[in-house]
């Protein structure tokens, strides 16, 4: 898959979560942390990762960690990760 065609599908994925944290498809970063850890279990919990962010003076909004985590895993777990946050 291109990188277009793989920023397209974050894109997409992403949008397709709700920004209002009342929703039933609000995914917290600490939920989608923990799916993320059933495929790599060396990922921080979510307050960690969040902390290590800003030392490293990374951006710790959802749109912009949930792709650099999902961007450590080849296309099929990242198609699982995505489907997961879905359900």
């Amino acid at each position: 898959m291109s990188q277009v065609s793989e920023m397209m599908e974050y894109n997409k994925f992403f949008n397709s979560l709700s920004k209002d944290k009342e929703s039933t498809v609000y995914i917290k970063g600490s939920t989608f942390i923990n799916i993320a850890r059933q495929y790599n279990e060396s990922i921080p919990k979510y307050g960690k990762y969040i902390e290590l962010r800003r030392e490293d003076g990374l951006s710790t909004s959802r749109r912009d960690f949930f792709k650099d985590i999902l961007d450590m895993f080849p296309l099929d777990i990242k198609q699982k990760i995505m489907m997961k946050c879905k359900k």
